[in-house]
């Protein structure tokens, strides 16, 4: 049986992006009878997430070689992670079999056969360079089980809810401005805010929980947010993972940046899937969010919105992956 292990950080300060992303890829290798294991470097000691799950948390980006048996006897390594120091990543270069790198940002040049998964919209554009296999489109986007659904979205003539996420963590403090300007905003709308267990100004939450148009869901299952989204005529996000998610259920889509890493989800903007507003740290930026839920509130609008993601996004993108990974290693 062919090993496979995950090199991963999350937690409060990186958020769970990464972690995210990886549990149907995780999932998918199991269903295809690997011994699967996950390292993650974080400063939480238990993540709710990865219940049921084979993991360890381990500092290997602090010192990589507390990993070096395990790497060492692994078929594949994936890593996942913001950054990683040349020292660390020549490490592992030198000790893995085979060394996969979920990488969507472009952020290094590679040219030591490792194997590149990007599954940012539109990668699969993208030119080719070193002596690499590289795994490119969205249609290799790792959903998990619960938003594997083919229905469409039920599109009506006006937007009477709307759901805030800020995927796996809200680093940046954003969400509860965005809610507590759109509330007044927009009476006749009902505002669905999902916050996760990391979320630190609950002070805040108990004033806005006493508006009779908010709505707050504290670390939903994965059962309850497919429910919640599905429910929703349009979501705010911003342009990590949960967008992929989004577009796999057909929710019509504001979006916007949050952190660096992102920036290569601008480019869903030319999908038709998505309006963007642009960075959250710009001017004007609430009232550009108001701006954009005027813009599409035309049924046929987020329509064509809702189409344009269930046609980028397959619900088997992880079944996809892990067929794709077979043949390689």
């Amino acid at each position: 049986m062919k090993k496979i292990i995950f090199l991963i950080e999350a937690g409060k300060k990186v958020g769970f992006g990464h972690l995210g992303r990886c549990l149907p890829i995780y999932q998918a290798f199991k269903k295809a009878s690997y011994k699967v294991r996950i390292y993650v470097d974080s400063d939480i000691e238990k993540i709710q997430i990865l219940n049921n799950k084979k993991y360890e948390i381990i500092n290997w980006q602090k010192k990589i070689t507390n990993v070096y048996s395990i790497i060492n006897s692994s078929d594949l390594v994936i890593l996942d992670c913001l950054s990683i120091s040349k020292k660390n990543y020549n490490f592992l270069l030198k000790n893995s079999k085979k060394l996969l790198i979920i990488d969507d940002r472009d952020s290094r040049i590679y040219n030591n056969n490792e194997i590149i998964a990007d599954w940012s919209i539109l990668s699969e554009k993208k030119t080719h360079s070193g002596n690499c296999d590289f795994i490119r489109g969205a249609k290799y986007a790792p959903l998990r089980d619960c938003f594997k659904i083919k229905n469409k979205h039920k599109i009506r003539n006006k937007i009477n809810k709307i759901l805030i996420t800020m995927g796996g963590s809200d680093i940046k403090d954003i969400i509860l401005p965005i809610v507590d300007k759109l509330k007044n905003r927009f009476l006749k709308i009902n505002f669905i805010v999902l916050i996760v267990s990391t979320f630190k100004d609950q002070h805040k939450i108990k004033k806005l929980k006493k508006v009779s148009n908010v709505k707050f869901i504290f670390s939903p299952s994965d059962k309850r947010m497919v429910t919640e989204l599905r429910s929703c005529d349009v979501a705010i996000a911003t342009g990590g993972h949960t967008i992929y998610e989004l577009a796999s259920l057909g929710v019509p889509t504001i979006h916007f940046l949050a952190h660096k890493n992102q920036s290569v989800a601008e480019k869903w903007k030319k999908t038709g899937f998505t309006y963007f507003i642009g960075w959250y740290n710009k001017k004007k930026f609430i009232k550009k969010i108001s701006n954009a839920i005027l813009k599409i509130e035309s049924p046929k609008k987020r329509k064509l919105m809702s189409e344009s993601g269930q046609n980028l996004v397959k619900p088997n993108g992880s079944d996809l992956l892990v067929s794709k990974l077979a043949k390689l290693i």
